[in-house]
């Protein structure tokens, strides 16, 4: 069968799976777990890879989850069942690098399976943005229990009734189990009286009782959330905060609306409600008589008013393709959750010039009143919090306009933005707590739980004393020749695309001094940071609430040098937990005042030479950035009907400018640096990047190295009549950043850097410039051997329209082809994995060999670390570690000398080839054959101890001791 065909019947066969979820009921399910004896069962996801605890039931559910487009790199799915209840218990959990997972528990009627994992994958998601978004330190989760079949609406089980408790406090035990990956809460369905009895079955659990420590009810202080939201977006609308006739109409007076209707009716705004209950509405009229009310059977008219706000506090999904042309207010934002029926309402409402607040922006303070119960609960803290809405809606709402994009996108942005950051107390907890519930059988019957073993090497114990070893014997600092990494951005916490550059270094410093170096002596390591430029100060305008120019230049600058420092201290901590060296006397960061110093050196310097010039050019200018782009930052995108350019960094629509610019000619440098490649005194990894190279060297145009932006390294006063708010490019003091590792100004011809580890997208930025430097003030390169290893990328999902796609209603099974894609590690789109995470979870040697791994699989322009990979790596060291000290258990023992047996030799010798196949394939760079030599090594080494351990065994009860040969 050719590829096209093989494809076409695996996407025919995971719809077909997926259509069997969407005609499960909720008994089905728990039928099937119930007959095959399970009574926990999980779908865990990493980086683009399933584990399923019970393949043959719930493969069905990867496949629906595959071409669900409400899946979104969810961490796990957890399903309880328990003897004697009809019914399944349910913990979603979205994203736990902020924190652990944190939310509400449904208790409500689904029609199927597929419907109650559409509504869990949604809330639980959108708890992860909503949370990260209102600065808590949580994660996003969602629990459900389904109601039994015999029940259509919750209330029909009476508060506090027996089946009702049984019902909460098995699902107590079901979350006690989790470890504390999942905290619930009060949601649809559930009241205060059920959270109680969760509590009594374990202690993850929030929104409990006054009585028991608790918060009580939230209604006021969400409702004061988004009154303050309103305000906001009003300011933002009309410069001012002030609502005194305002016309508002408020669809439901609920728990929620009606405290929101009385902070308006206060604020002196005009208002209009809407209800389903007369008895509702009658008690609103009776409290304020300025209030405006519909009749019952009028309410839909609630739409059709003409008000300036429409603020929805009932059910969801009320703003939609239907209503939305009805709608003559200028601005949405309101109590309810999922206001928007599908994501493109918001493109929608922007198109008709109707501003949104996203309602998990204004509507957040049910969870702020109950996430830090855990605390010791201070009403006065939340009360501070809702004031937080005021300035997140404003941060939100200019973020949009700053993007021209729908405010919905923007508050996404920056929620998964926020979402990456790890937890500085507790790291990716979450989940290392799933690893643990998997490799102790969580899943499993009592009697298929085996019992844990002892591990003979704890990484997080042992790893830590090795490091200090390593300093104190000075394993970092040398004076041979020297070996560098690109340097490490500082535009955000440690990132772990950026940690393969300094890992190969260390690895390749390592094998030299194994060899005795090249001209002897322990190798120089060079690594150090990117101040981060741009997007280091990009990434604190975002959680500003003000404008910057609102804030004030020295406030910016100070905000962001603290930024820098403390991911620089983030990224040198990480490094070492890697047990990538470097002399941290010898750390670079362009910010400090040596390197500083070599960035106002460099500048005179090509002054003096004349290479520096001023010149007037058409080009692009970023209205938010502020400052005219070069070719490399622009991105052509969709704008309005046609095509036009994007900031490649914010997004911004740019626009046509001319302005004056400094500029470095190159262009008479070119040929030091072609003569040096033709004549082998600098190398490249491989033909295609020489080929690169000198293709950018016949085409080589002046360097811009001024930007318009307030953070890096200042332009030195010699332009007269230059812009103050203007510094360098970052790239240019990453030129003097290299100029300074080789020793230069102090050395006029300083020795080159003999290997240097860079990613493609560095070799012109970083690689070619500091280059064509070094050639012309010193008559050297900078780098003798430049090795190009592929960029960091994360599996992940891309959902493919079916041509033959069925009309747009139809469910997501029958519209979508499920492919993988590869997508770069970058901060904005919220994917972010710090190495800690990895290291912590695997272990510092598990994570080294697993990217060694790796690095030459796919195409030579990416490097996809999976689990597989690590996994592998893992056992490989927890094999040699475990089997050396068994061995060595055996051999301290007093045994009879006799001669090596075959098996001896053959493993003896299968090491010594070994050794040296990897030492010859790291001679070569060729580092992923070099690992997997040392896991096939392993492997076989493994073998053989099992082998000399069973023969031991056998002869001790032979009253003999045993012959280990070679061992």
């Amino acid at each position: 069968m050719s590829r096209a065909g093989e494809e076409s019947r695996l996407d025919e066969q995971r719809r077909e799976l997926a259509r069997t979820v969407r005609g499960w009921s909720i008994d089905q399910l728990h039928d099937q777990l119930r007959d095959a004896g399970v009574t926990h069962a999980f779908i865990v996801h990493e980086n683009g890879e399933f584990q399923l605890s019970h393949p043959k039931i719930l493969r069905p559910v990867q496949a629906f989850l595959e071409l669900s487009h409400d899946f979104s790199r969810h961490e796990g799915v957890f399903i309880g069942r328990e003897e004697g209840i009809r019914t399944l218990f349910f913990a979603f959990v979205h994203d736990t690098r902020r924190g652990l997972a944190q939310g509400g528990l449904r208790f409500w009627h689904y029609d199927s399976v597929a419907d109650l994992l559409t509504d869990g994958l949604r809330l639980c998601q959108g708890m992860t943005r909503k949370n990260a978004l209102a600065g808590l330190w949580w994660g996003g989760g969602k629990g459900i229990v389904a109601l039994p079949s015999a029940y259509k609406l919750p209330g029909e089980i009476p508060e506090r009734s027996p089946e009702r408790l049984a019902i909460f406090e098995a699902y107590g035990r079901f979350i006690a189990s989790l470890g504390g990956v999942y905290y619930t809460a009060e949601d649809v369905g559930t009241k205060t009286s059920d959270m109680d009895a969760i509590l009594s079955r374990n202690r993850f659990v929030t929104c409990i009782s006054p009585g028991v420590g608790g918060s009580g009810n939230p209604s006021p202080h969400t409702a004061r959330g988004v009154f303050r939201a309103l305000q906001a977006a009003w300011l933002f609308l009309e410069r001012t905060e002030r609502l005194e006739g305002v016309r508002v109409a408020v669809q439901g007076a609920g728990n929620v609306g009606v405290p929101l209707i009385d902070q308006l009716d206060e604020a002196g705004a005009e208002v209009w409600v809407s209800d389903v209950s007369e008895e509702s509405l009658e008690r609103l009229r009776l409290r304020r008589p300025r209030v405006h009310t519909l009749p019952v059977a009028e309410a839909d008219r609630i739409f059709d008013l003409d008000v300036d706000v429409f603020a929805p506090c009932a059910r969801g999904a009320v703003v939609n393709e239907r209503t939305i042309p009805r709608l003559k207010a200028r601005l949405v934002c309101g109590a309810a959750n999922n206001i928007l029926e599908t994501p493109e309402d918001a493109d929608r409402l922007r198109e008709r010039g109707i501003a949104f607040v996203p309602d998990y922006v204004c509507n957040r303070m049910g969870i702020m009143n109950c996430a830090d119960e855990w605390q010791g609960y201070l009403e006065e803290d939340v009360r501070l919090a809702a004031e937080r809405v005021f300035p997140d809606t404003l941060r939100v709402l200019r973020h949009a306009n700053n993007l021209h994009v729908s405010s919905l996108r923007a508050a996404d942005e920056l929620a998964d933005i926020a979402a990456s950051e790890l937890n500085p107390l507790l790291g990716h907890r979450g989940r290392r707590i799933v690893d643990h519930l998997i490799a102790s059988g969580w899943h499993l019957s009592e009697e298929a739980k085996h019992r844990s073993v002892e591990p003979a090497f704890e990484p997080p114990l042992h790893e830590p004393e090795i490091r200090v070893a390593w300093e104190k014997d000075g394993l970092f600092r040398g004076k041979g020749p020297a070996v560098a990494s690109m340097p490490v951005s500082t535009a955000s916490r440690p990132n772990l695309a950026s940690f393969l550059s300094p890992l190969l270094m260390d690895v390749r410093a390592r094998f030299l001094e194994s060899i005795g170096g090249e001209g002897g002596g322990r190798p120089r390591r060079i690594a150090g940071s990117d101040h981060g430029g741009l997007g280091l100060q990009l990434a604190v305008e975002r959680s500003l609430p003000y404008e910057r120019q609102e804030v004030g230049r020295p406030e910016v600058i100070q905000l962001c040098q603290d930024q820098h420092d403390r991911n620089d201290a983030a990224i040198r901590d990480q490094l070492h937990q890697l047990g990538a060296g470097y002399d941290p006397a010898g750390w670079l960061d362009p910010m400090d005042v040596s390197v500083a110093e070599a960035v106002r050196r460099l500048f005179y310097t090509l002054v003096d030479e004349g290479l520096v010039v001023e010149e007037n050019r058409l080009a692009y200018r970023c209205p938010r950035c502020e400052s005219v782009l070069v070719a490399s930052d622009l991105q052509r995108a969709k704008v309005g009907d046609g095509m036009g350019w994007r900031c490649g960094r914010c997004e911004s629509v740019v626009e046509p400018d001319s302005s004056p610019q400094l500029f470095i000619q190159l262009e008479g440098m070119a040929g030091h640096l072609r003569r040096a490649i033709e004549n082998g005194a600098v190398t490249f990894s491989g033909e295609r990047w020489t080929n690169s190279v000198l293709a950018d060297l016949d085409g080589l145009d002046p360097w811009c190295i001024s930007r318009q932006y307030w953070w890096g390294n200042e332009i030195p006063e010699h332009f007269k009549g230059r812009p103050e708010d203007e510094v360098l490019s970052s790239w240019f003091s990453l030129a003097a950043w290299t100029l300074r590792a080789l020793g230069w100004p102090e050395t006029a011809t300083p020795e080159p850097i003999e290997d240097v580890f860079v990613d493609p997208a560095w070799l012109r930025r970083w690689v070619v410039p500091s280059q064509l430097l070094a050639l012309h003030l010193t008559g050297r390169p900078a780098f003798r051997r430049v090795h190009v290893h592929g960029t960091v990328q994360i599996r992940d999902r891309n959902l493919l329209r079916r041509e033959d796609a069925a009309p747009a209603e139809s469910r997501d099974e029958e519209l979508y082809l499920f492919r993988t894609a590869l997508r770069p590690m970058r901060k904005d789109l919220g994917n972010v994995v710090e190495p800690a995470t990895l290291i912590r979870r695997f272990g510092a040697d598990a994570l080294r060999l697993g990217f060694l791994l790796a690095l030459d699989r796919g195409p030579v322009e990416s490097v996809t670390l999976g689990e597989g990979e690590l996994r592998r790596a893992r056992r490989a060291v927890q094999s040699l570690v475990s089997k050396v000290t068994g061995l060595y258990g055996m051999v301290r023992e007093p045994l009879r000398t006799g001669p090596p047996r075959d098996a001896d030799r053959a493993i003896v010798e299968r090491c010594a080839a070994a050794a040296a196949e990897a030492r010859s394939a790291l001679e070569e760079h060729r580092y992923t054959r070099a690992a997997e030599t040392l896991v096939e090594a392993v492997e076989a080494f493994a073998a053989y101890a099992n082998a000399a351990a069973e023969r031991r065994h056998e002869e001790a009860h032979q009253g003999d001791q045993s012959d280990l040969g070679a061992v």
